[in-house]
């Protein structure tokens, strides 16, 4: 046999044996080491290889070309103007126009000289002098203000 599981070394019980599954209640059932464990032998197993391509850039050498799928695909048409549908001249209608209206026959004119300007005696006047206190001189008036000075520092010095 090689090595020597911790449960075959150790019964101090701070040391837990890997092999050995626990159980419900701390109590640790019997140890996996066999002599079929110990004496198997691997087999070599080659791992599957990654489908992830590898994180390389790809280069090429090629010269870098101006072809693009809109310049591929792109076909020129050829340029014609667009159809503009030309208004027909405007023909004066022969003969002379008499010029009567319906607002000419029915609203006759009518004159009135021009408004005059109202002019005012002046500003209208109370009959009597208003001996009130108006409610903003009461409710503004002016607080004394005291004069507060700064607080003095003691100088210490230039090089305290």
């Amino acid at each position: 046999m090689g090595k020597a599981c911790i449960c075959e070394i150790c019964n101090c019980g701070r040391h837990h044996c890997p092999h050995r599954q626990w159980r419900p209640g701390g109590d640790f059932g019997q140890c996996m080491i066999t002599s079929y464990n110990t004496t198997f032998k691997q087999h070599p197993i080659v791992p599957r290889e990654s489908f992830k391509p590898n994180q390389t850039q790809m280069r090429n050498n090629d010269p870098l070309s101006d072809q693009t799928t809109f310049r591929t695909d792109y076909i020129k048409h050829p340029l014609e103007k667009p159809f503009v549908h030309t208004q027909d001249q405007y023909k004066r209608p022969q003969g002379d126009m008499d010029g009567m209206t319906s607002y000419k026959k029915d609203y006759n004119e009518k004159h009135a000289p021009p408004a005059q300007m109202i002019k005012h005696d002046g500003q209208r006047q109370l009959p009597a002098r208003f001996e009130g206190e108006p409610t903003y001189k009461n409710d503004y008036r002016q607080w004394p203000i005291e004069r507060v000075e700064g607080k003095k520092t003691r100088s210490l010095g230039p090089f305290k």
